[in-house]
């Protein structure tokens, strides 16, 4: 191979990592998070049309709907009410959120309507 051929050749490849880094990133969909509104202040996980602060971390660390708690993919933002949020459902040793403490294991970012307002 001459010079020239292998210049071209080089040239080639640079130009089609380039072009398929470029289509790569047009073609390569955003990823958002997901609002997932709380609406009650009660402690329940039930199927009476409310998302509470339990269902809506739920439907956070799931990626499903519970209740009227929006579905989740990947990171999720729980927007909390300004109210006062009693943990009322007794349990303990269990990790899954449904009873006990609120256990989160997705990535979520609660915002609270501010620090005297969100309890």
């Amino acid at each position: 191979m001459n010079r020239k051929n292998v210049f071209n050749l080089g040239l080639l490849l640079f130009l089609l990592v380039v072009g398929g880094l470029g289509i790569t990133a047009v073609f390569t969909p955003l990823v958002h998070a997901d609002t997932i509104t709380v609406d009650t202040t009660a402690d329940e996980v039930n199927t009476n049309g409310n998302c509470s602060l339990r269902e809506a971390i739920l439907s956070a660390n799931g990626d499903t709907a519970v209740d009227s708690c929006t579905a989740g993919s990947g990171a999720d933002v729980i927007t909390l009410p300004p109210g006062t949020y009693t943990l009322s459902l007794a349990g303990a040793g269990e990790n899954a959120a449904q009873t006990g403490d609120l256990d989160i294991t997705a990535d979520v970012t609660i915002n609270g309507g501010g620090m005297n307002n969100s309890i």
